[in-house]
């Protein structure tokens, strides 16, 4: 910001989306569509250099996009499609491994880690309503929060792309609910 400067991160043939900066702002996750696959994938770049590394979870041809990084800088919230039912997970980069939260009863999309990344929120579709899901990363146990019937959204969501400003505290979330 002090420069000016821009510099181009990725030389993908497909546009880049659903981008999202690590807390100490040295890696980047994004989606994008790659070739010979019907679906979207994910990959975390370091910012400083080097090749991306696609995040291999979920099956080939569905949708697999970052939603936040968790605090420690370490794990990413992630929404996958590649089961026809949307769910979160969050992706351990050191390991290279995922764990999927909820039981695919319900189409969920991932928004973000609270501040001190105990937990999660997603948002919980019944075909009717959408409400708000509050995941423990400990347990896997979630809450979802008592709304009246309608439609729960964060702020600035759009599909998997979230405001980062929708938790305030691990206690507090800013939501819009329309009836």
């Amino acid at each position: 910001l002090r420069t000016g400067a821009v510099e181009r991160l990725t030389d993908h043939e497909y546009a880049v989306a659903h981008a999202t900066l690590s807390p100490d702002e040295r890696r980047v996750a994004y989606s994008c569509r790659v070739p010979d696959r019907s679906g979207s994938a994910t990959f975390v770049l370091d910012v400083d250099g080097g090749r991306p590394r696609e995040v291999t979870v979920g099956e080939r041809d569905g949708e697999l996009a970052p939603a936040d990084w968790h605090p420690d800088g370490r794990r990413l919230l992630v929404g996958d499609n590649s089961p026809d039912r949307p769910r979160s997970g969050v992706y351990d980069t050191d390991t290279e491994s995922v764990t999927w939260l909820g039981d695919d009863q319900y189409v969920e999309e991932p928004v973000l880690f609270t501040p001190s990344g105990e937990e999660f929120l997603a948002v919980r579709s019944d075909g009717i309503s959408e409400l708000p899901v509050v995941y423990d990363l400990d347990t896997g146990d979630h809450r979802v929060l008592d709304y009246a019937p309608g439609v729960v959204e964060y702020p600035y969501q759009h599909g998997l792309c979230r405001c980062q400003t929708a938790a305030f505290g691990d206690r507090t979330l800013l939501v819009r609910h329309e009836t």
